[in-house]
């Protein structure tokens, strides 16, 4: 139990005190250095984590998520124009534009993927410190993880932005009806450990269960699931309904914690 909550801790630590030069490239959001990155130019921002460069190429933005704008008849999720507008104003307002790439040049839609800068400044700790994107981690892309959960976690503490919607406020998994879609923080006691081929199963009671694939395993090191049972943890994520369960797909340790 100790070394559960040890870890934890650990992973939720804030990013170490920034030197001078990182303060004064980075004022707004410290922690999440720009250099090396390389030089850009954005021909049209498609939505909040979505660009264009220049030169034609679609960019992901890592570490974050923005509400989808409404397609094929589809209404847009709350806050998707803002975050989109917020996105165009900041770059409309940087002198200089800057991508970092992390682990992985692309992503399995063969778009590239980084981390952008507007002087400096990290944008997705922006939109996320707004309270306009939620968290996205998806290993091995982890390079400006603690960054992006401290700049998260503020503006969920402030309830900014989505953090001040129905859909967003932690929800009890025995209240799930499983009609829930999308980003969601679900909190429950540990009542099981399932293991499969594929992936271990953590269960939070009977209709609600999180999901952490065998080829993830290696970032949930030194973790003995067997030691959060009858634990009451918070899971962050995208919840989706399958076999009568609702379901988390958990990626890193990042978005466990336990429950406030």
């Amino acid at each position: 139990m100790a070394g559960l909550f040890l870890f934890l801790a650990l992973v939720y630590l804030p990013p170490a005190t920034p030197t001078a030069a990182e303060s004064a490239t980075n004022p707004a959001v410290t922690g999440c250095i720009s250099e090396p990155a390389t030089p850009v130019k954005i021909r049209h921002v498609i939505d909040g984590d979505t660009v264009i460069l220049s030169d034609d190429t679609r960019t992901r933005l890592i570490g974050i998520d923005t509400p989808e704008l409404g397609r094929d008849g589809r209404a847009d999720e709350p806050l998707a124009r803002a975050a989109r507008e917020r996105l165009e104003i900041l770059l409309r307002q940087a002198s200089q534009i800057r991508l970092r790439s992390d682990q992985e040049a692309r992503d399995h839609y063969g778009r590239t993927l980084g981390h952008l800068y507007a002087d400096g400044r990290n944008i997705q700790a922006a939109l996320l410190k707004a309270g306009l994107a939620t968290p996205l981690t998806i290993p091995p892309n982890l390079q400006h993880l603690e960054c992006y959960q401290t700049a998260s976690a503020a503006a969920r503490s402030q309830q900014r932005g989505l953090w001040a919607l129905p859909p967003y406020q932690p929800v009890a998994s025995s209240q799930l009806t499983g009609r829930e879609r999308g980003y969601r923080l679900v909190y429950g006691e540990v009542t099981r450990i399932g293991r499969s081929k594929s992936a271990i199963w953590i269960n939070f009671g009977d209709n609600f269960a999180l999901r952490i694939v065998r080829e993830d395993l290696p970032y949930f090191a030194g973790i003995d699931f067997a030691d959060w049972i009858g634990r009451t943890l918070t899971a962050q994520g995208v919840v989706e309904f399958r076999n009568n369960q609702s379901r988390m797909r958990i990626r890193h340790p990042a978005n466990i914690k336990p429950a406030t």
